[in-house]
């Protein structure tokens, strides 16, 4: 196998989540040897030409440059396992780590294809691959179209091992070549992974884009795609620009699905379609990503929950902190059309969500579109036996900025059950042009017929902030029966407004359903409240990890409190530690909410985070605005 010189064991200390690194220049760090500082206190297409099934669930290991090995990746509940390492500092590559500009023909700037696959398809079971910055160059990798080949776990001209851990150095990007993505299919994708199996995929420092000149028109030209895979991991990725999805988690048959799929510090944005899609998946984590600025092809969202079949399924599926922003539609779309009372229930958590700025489409280019930033449709027919059961909930969501309504849905009532814990909807609606402009919008869908109510939808913990003249919660339709919605509740709700009314006024629309029942609070003004910041820990070693505590000193803790901050300081957001997206939200009946800080384990010497409170008419800061946290390195090396 190939292997060179580093130029500082602290590039691949860099590209992974090490341990046993030493600092930038190679040397033991002095300056954390008693291992104390001062301060411490201790998408949706079909794809006819592929016809397998889905493959097999493994467990899936990753090996070390060392021969040992670490479990990695997700099970099926949805819950992280260990994060994946590489143990690395030495002078040079470990025997065995393949260099991609060395393989093949070697690097060519104009079109770097052919070394990129004879790297990737010569790799064995543990074997680490190592997409270089080539010197002198500018770090592209220029890949041609491989439609209709790709990598493939089982079989074909791109036969790829399972198994096999792959690192994009600080620096490269992986480019798709202008004017050769043109097969009228549109499924010529930059990374396209079939049946591959215990893939570790690390690029911090690294992107993915199309360079969209001689792109054709479509929207399956996705920046990675994976097609009935199994324990793959991906992390510190950049994703800005691709010809469909950033990101799209599928399968190539009607029964089939993706499994332990696992993604940290992704930031997909600009995209032609989505920043992400998941069409079939059991067992997937996203972790400290944002899904931000699609533009081009709707439904142009941050997130899209889409089958194509009612035999494929999403369970199984965590989100934690993450950034919905600066799409072209919807923050997050839930499109379950195909679904039906054969499918498998969904099983979806999305916690610490932020969503803002989104709808950037204007006039006639959103006709035809349910505008808010979560639109929920329905999943199946007009009987319980003909929809989809399970859940969607959320985990403290704030949804600020947005030009439409808050919350959209159409969703009947004996269908999957939706949750709202702390929620927080301030400044919607600021786009004048159509009526979709409340907090929350419900729509009995095919009103006037037979269609059953919407419903199903339990809001614990509710503050709506809006400055417009209109009620927080608005119904539409009507049938025989008399009312809209059944099955809903709203429960500790604070709605600070101008609207005059009192009571159900603040309701438009008929909510006094079966099961239905709305407690809430409406006042012009918040109580007042005052915020502070601490850190935890005044320094933490490298590798470990802390929480900034936000509190509020309130009289009334009867809701949830969003506040907002910037992180600065010389420790770099994504990087040096787990991505963070400016808000926390202190849940109803709690004074306090911690902002985690997860220190990569670096070769770098002493960096500070520090996170400072922004000040907005929802609180007043207090006298600790401000704090920080020092990362060090835990021992010499």
């Amino acid at each position: 196998m190939e292997y060179r010189a580093l130029r500082s064991c602290a590039w691949l200390c860099g590209v992974l989540s090490t341990v046993g690194c030493g600092d930038d220049s190679g040397e033991p760090s002095l300056e954390s040897s008693t291992g104390a500082i001062e301060g411490s206190s201790g998408g949706s297409e079909t794809d006819p030409a592929s016809t397998s099934t889905a493959g097999t669930s493994t467990a899936g290991t990753s090996t070390t440059a060392d021969g040992s090995t670490t479990s990695g990746g997700v099970d099926a509940s949805g819950e992280s396992g260990e994060d994946p390492q590489v143990t690395v500092c030495d002078d040079a590559y470990p025997d065995g780590v393949i260099l991609a500009s060395s393989m093949g023909p070697g690097y060519d700037p104009d079109n770097a294809s052919a070394a990129f696959i004879a790297a990737l398809t010569s790799a064995a079971a543990g074997d680490t691959v190592v997409v270089d910055f080539v010197e002198g160059s500018d770090g592209v990798w220029n890949i041609e179209e491989m439609y209709p080949s790709w990598f493939d776990g089982n079989s074909g001209e791109h036969q790829v091992a399972d198994d096999v851990t792959v690192i994009f150095e600080r620096g490269v990007t992986l480019r798709a070549l202008s004017n050769t993505y043109d097969d009228p299919s549109g499924l010529g994708m930059l990374l396209r992974l079939e049946d591959v199996s215990g893939w570790r995929i690390f690029g911090y420092g690294a992107r993915f884009e199309y360079s969209q000149e001689g792109l054709a028109d479509g929207e399956f030209r996705h920046n990675i795609g994976l097609y009935d895979c199994t324990d793959i991991h991906i992390e510190g990725l950049v994703i800005d620009g691709s010809g469909g999805d950033g990101v799209l988690v599928s399968t190539r048959t009607p029964t089939g699905y993706s499994q332990d799929i696992s993604v940290k510090n992704l930031r997909s944005r600009n995209n032609r379609r989505q920043g992400i899609t998941l069409v079939s998946v059991e067992g997937f984590v996203s972790e400290h990503a944002s899904y931000n600025d699609t533009s081009y092809r709707p439904p142009n969202s941050g997130i899209d929950f889409e089958p194509n079949y009612d035999t494929q399924r999403l369970t199984g599926i965590r989100f934690r902190e993450t950034e919905l922003a600066g799409n072209d539609y919807t923050g997050i779309l839930f499109a379950f059309s195909h679904q039906s009372g054969s499918s498998v229930d969904f099983d979806i958590t999305l916690e610490d969500t932020y969503i803002h700025d989104n709808w950037q489409a204007e006039g006639d280019d959103v006709n035809g579109y349910s505008r808010a930033a979560i639109v929920m449709g329905n999943a199946g027919g007009s009987t319980e036996a003909s929809t989809t059961g399970g859940h969607i909930t959320f985990e403290r969501l704030y949804i600020k900025d947005e030009e439409y309504s808050g919350f959209f849905t159409t969703k009947h009532g004996h269908s999957f059950q939706a949750n709202f814990h702390d929620w927080v909807i301030e400044n919607v609606g600021n786009n004048d042009f159509g009526d979709d402009r409340y907090p929350i919008f419900t729509n009995r869908y095919d009103y006037g017929s037979q269609a059953p109510p919407v419903g199903r939808l339990a809001i614990d913990g509710l503050l709506v902030v809006e400055d417009r003249d209109v009620p927080f919660y608005r119904l539409t339709g009507s049938s025989s029966d008399g009312w809209s919605i059944e099955d809903l509740t709203i429960e500790d709700a604070r709605i600070v407004t101008p609207y005059t009314g009192e009571g159900v006024d603040n309701v438009q629309g008929r909510p006094e359903g079966p099961g239905t029942s709305l407690d809430f609070v409406q006042e012009a003004t918040l109580p007042a409240t005052t915020v502070s910041v601490s850190a935890l820990d005044g320094a933490i070693a490298r590798g470990s990890s802390t929480a900034f505590r936000v509190t509020r000193d309130a009289a009334d803790v009867d809701f949830p409190l969003p506040v907002e901050y910037a992180i600065t300081g010389t420790a770099d957001n994504f990087d040096d530690f787990d991505g963070l997206h400016g808000f926390a939200i202190i849940p109803a009946g709690d004074t306090t909410a911690d902002v985690p800080v997860v220190a990569r384990d670096k070769c770098d010497p002493l960096e500070e985070v520090v996170l400072t409170l922004v000040d907005t008419d929802n609180y007043a800061l207090g006298e600790e605005a401000e704090a920080s946290v020092t990362l060090f390195e835990a021992s010499p090396r």
